[in-house]
């Protein structure tokens, strides 16, 4: 999630956001009431990443996972988990946020999520309140994706995501085998090609 007025840099193995007006860091990938480097500025009160490290002790897997960090409250909460509230065996791959931190669209090809998945890697949409998981990826007949999906981009209200699959059996009009951007529609549960072709 990239804020107005902020910047997110990387520091070896840590995300810090950084005030784009006075520079000033505040790390992001901190435990649950751990320091921040710098006074934190007001406003832009969540941050959705993803680490490989491990931020609350029941983190123990390993994996790249996904927290949302509360700047107001110093919490951080692990978002993240396979499917019946275990750890993910797996990792977390490319993410995007909602501007209001409430929805995440992410990328993985871990079998754990959601049962039927196929090890391809899998376009989902998480609810970052309930940690409800939905497969956006999923072709016509309702099983998963067996091309590769990737690059995940989420409207900043979270109704829409985009997202670009080899998979040919996502919509009926898709009748090329070049990769395409396809279009989920949250709040209707409809997914459509949005690649335009050139005359």
């Amino acid at each position: 999630m990239h804020s107005s007025g902020y910047n997110l840099p990387f520091f070896g193995r840590h995300d810090a956001l950084q005030d784009a007006t006075t520079g000033a860091f505040e790390y992001i990938d901190v435990a649950s009431g751990g320091p921040v480097t710098l006074p934190v500025t007001n406003g832009n009160r969540f941050v959705i990443f993803s680490t490989p490290n491990s931020l609350i002790p029941a983190d123990t897997n390993g994996k790249v996972d996904i927290y949302r960090r509360d700047r107001q409250l110093n919490l951080t909460t692990k978002l993240s988990q396979a499917f019946g509230g275990s750890q993910t065996l797996g990792d977390v791959g490319e993410i995007s946020a909602s501007d209001d931190a409430l929805w995440v669209a992410f990328v993985s090809s871990d079998l754990s999520i959601l049962p039927g998945l196929n090890g391809q890697p899998q376009v989902f949409l998480m609810d970052a309140i309930t940690r409800a998981v939905i497969l956006v990826s999923k072709s016509l007949d309702g099983t998963a994706s067996i091309g590769y999906n990737s690059e995940p981009r989420i409207s900043a209200d979270g109704r829409y995501v985009v997202f670009i699959s080899v998979e040919s059996r996502l919509t009926q009009d898709d009748d090329n085998p070049a990769s395409d951007v396809f279009l989920y529609d949250r709040i209707i549960a409809t997914l459509q090609r949005s690649t335009i072709k050139a005359d």
